[in-house]
């Protein structure tokens, strides 16, 4: 629940797993807004675990409205049947993200990594030439 996710905060979590639960606590909401914490959104786990009742219900859409640092993610693929470009196409076509707003979410993913500097900033480079 979002107790859960106050807590990893509280201790210096550089980003939140799956999230879902962030959505009950709109103080949470505007504290990850905020502090721009990662949340790892995996819209086809979330679903299929039933973390999530259906992709109507699912919080990605708000999430990003609010401005809250949303990444895709896939969660075990061969478990799932879903994998990272899926999610993308599944954030586009169900939920009508732009191909710039698709474009700041790769962004988020590279921000979010725990790649070196450098590499960050050659990754964000080469997301920028989408644009």
């Amino acid at each position: 629940g979002p107790a859960s996710i106050w807590a990893a905060i509280n201790i210096g979590a550089e980003r939140i797993g799956h999230g879902l639960a962030a959505e009950f606590d709109s103080q949470l909401l505007e504290a990850l807004a905020t502090k721009q914490i990662p949340i790892e959104i995996n819209v086809t786990s979330n679903i299929r675990t039933g973390c999530c009742p259906s992709y109507d219900d699912h919080p990605v859409r708000r999430y990003f409205d609010l401005g809250l640092m949303v990444t895709l993610n896939s969660d075990d693929p061969p478990m799932f049947g879903s994998n990272l470009l899926d999610e993308y196409i599944l954030a586009h076509e169900r939920y009508h993200f732009t191909l710039e707003q698709l474009r700041e979410l790769a962004a988020n993913a590279a921000e979010a990594s725990f790649l070196p500097p450098h590499q960050k900033l050659n990754l964000l480079a080469r997301i920028e030439q989408y644009r």
